[in-house]
């Protein structure tokens, strides 16, 4: 399953819109304490490449879950290839199958049948 992705940030839509108005008024606009247009685009920038990098670390996050599925299915074939070899090589009902995680044909548990009750005909 795909992680999902971010997409243009709406803070950062407003903030362009924002910004875009206060630059036709003023266009090196600078209200103080780190108001400023310089300021203020690079904040917009910053949080458009952190969208871009955030996006960019789900891509490769979503090829590593690909590939360790793929790996996983391979090592449950590959564990059940093994179990069968044992079984095939030693017997399913042996000692060696029972070491490496099978349960012996002997363990198994069978269901014991109970009789309906018959009734009599009157």
């Amino acid at each position: 399953m795909a992680y999902k992705k971010r997409g243009p940030s709406s803070e950062a839509d407003v903030a362009l819109n924002r910004i875009e108005g206060m630059k036709k008024i003023d266009p090196a606009f600078d209200f103080g304490q780190g108001l400023t247009s310089t300021e203020y685009q690079n904040l917009i920038d910053k949080v458009n490449q952190g969208v871009k990098s955030y996006n960019g670390f789900l891509t490769h996050a979503d090829t590593v879950a690909a590939t360790l599925d793929t790996d996983l299915k391979a090592l449950t074939d590959m564990n059940s290839r093994a179990l069968n070899a044992i079984g095939g090589r030693y017997g399913f009902n042996s000692a060696e199958y029972k070491e490496v995680g099978g349960t012996r044909q002997s363990d198994y548990k069978h269901a014991v049948r109970k009789n309906k009750p018959t009734t009599l005909a009157k």
